[in-house]
């Protein structure tokens, strides 16, 4: 059972009023929010709530969930906690949550300035290297884009001199999965027990070619492509950095 269906399982407990049940689907899923509810509600020792909570720790800390984890070592113990809440927020980029916990306190303001110092050498770096790999793959893009157009024009010019047969005219990928699908739509039409085969075949050369435009080698046919994709990812990460949707 997935996580959505454990927690949909503890909503359906809690309502019943079944809440042994309902702290169990939600540990389940993950929600420790709703575990500190049900067990406030069943009369839970504080310890025996902090130490189920405590055993979720671990697997917040390998999904990077750290200002979840602020925050249950808020509820267990916050002042024994407190340095470990502070670093927790630091890791999370929750700078005003640390300075908050860290004010008027020179131990904490010091852990503080010393992660914000490490986490501003980490994104000057990442932006280095984003700028390096935005201009490699613009003038590789270049590159390959007038490649192409000259390969174009170089088989236009010998087919227009008869030296080149117009079947062997490759003017590009484009063109050849345009022709090929009219092929198979001619085929389709002349015999209509072969629709189905045809689809088939169609989408899936069309889920290999997809494929291959997601595979960055340079001198592939697709390398333009896969270059408009690297781009696009890189300007995704960029944006994620800067906490745009």
């Amino acid at each position: 059972m997935n996580k959505r269906r454990f927690e949909e399982a503890g909503l359906l407990f809690k309502r019943a009023n079944n809440m042994t049940m309902a702290l169990q689907c939600y540990q389940s899923a993950q929600k420790w929010r709703e575990m500190i509810e049900c067990g406030q509600i069943m009369n839970m020792a504080n310890k025996e709530l902090s130490d189920l909570l405590q055993k979720m720790i671990p697997n917040f800390e390998s999904r990077g969930k750290f200002m979840d984890i602020a925050e249950i070592l808020s509820f267990v113990d916050k002042k024994s906690n407190m340095v470990q809440i502070v670093e927790y927020y630091c890791k999370a980029d929750a700078w005003s949550f640390a300075m908050n916990h860290a004010f008027g306190n020179e131990e904490l303001t010091k852990i503080v300035s010393q992660a914000a110092s490490v986490r501003y050498e980490q994104i000057l770096q990442s932006i280095e290297n984003w700028e390096n790999l935005l201009e490699q793959y613009c003038c590789r893009l270049e590159v390959v884009r007038e490649n192409k157009e000259n390969s174009l024009k170089a088989a236009i010019k010998r087919f227009e001199d008869h030296d080149l047969p117009a079947s062997e005219v490759k003017f590009s990928s484009l063109f050849e999965i345009s022709f090929e699908g009219m092929r198979e739509t001619s085929s389709a039409m002349s015999d209509i027990s072969k629709i189905s085969t045809v689809s088939t075949a169609s989408a899936r050369r069309r889920k290999h070619i997809e494929k291959k435009k997601k595979v960055l080698k340079e001198g592939t046919q697709y390398e333009d492509a896969a270059l408009l994709n690297a781009l696009k990812d890189t300007m995704s990460l960029i944006d994620s950095q800067q906490g745009i949707p």
